[in-house]
């Protein structure tokens, strides 16, 4: 039961708080006061809104991370950061330990990339506003 909770708060943190960022941000910057931002988000008080900015946040946290993986990661390549040569066929019977460090390590990785994409988007989104 622990290991389906830790898994899931960490998909959590690593793709919907990410986009929550990015969806929210935007609104707020896309309304011009604070009267239009509190209109955009009275349907998120529903359960129905709520679920479909849940669902939003959730698709906007996975495209930004293929923003990230096109982005980040390749930056990391070409600065010399290699990754490391893993040998999966030793991880028989250390399986659970190899997904503790995915969820532990990983997972934040993600997290601070994909925000890192989301407050570059918000920047670009308050540039073009200027413009």
């Amino acid at each position: 039961m622990f290991e389906s909770l830790e898994r899931n708060f960490s998909l959590i943190i690593a793709f919907i708080l990410p986009g929550f960022l990015f969806l929210f941000g935007s609104v707020f910057l896309v309304t011009y006061s604070t009267a239009d931002l509190a209109s955009q988000l009275r349907p998120i008080r529903q359960i129905g809104g709520f679920m479909f900015f849940l669902l939003a946040a959730t698709a906007c946290g996975m495209i930004l991370s293929a923003i990230r993986w096109a982005i980040l990661d390749t930056l990391h390549y070409f600065t010399g950061l290699k990754s490391p040569a893993l040998d999966f066929g030793k991880l028989e019977g250390k399986y659970s330990s190899f997904m503790l460090i995915v969820e532990n390590n990983y997972r934040y990785y993600l997290f601070y990339g994909n925000s890192l994409i989301a407050l570059l988007g918000l920047f670009m989104i308050a540039w073009l506003e200027e413009v």
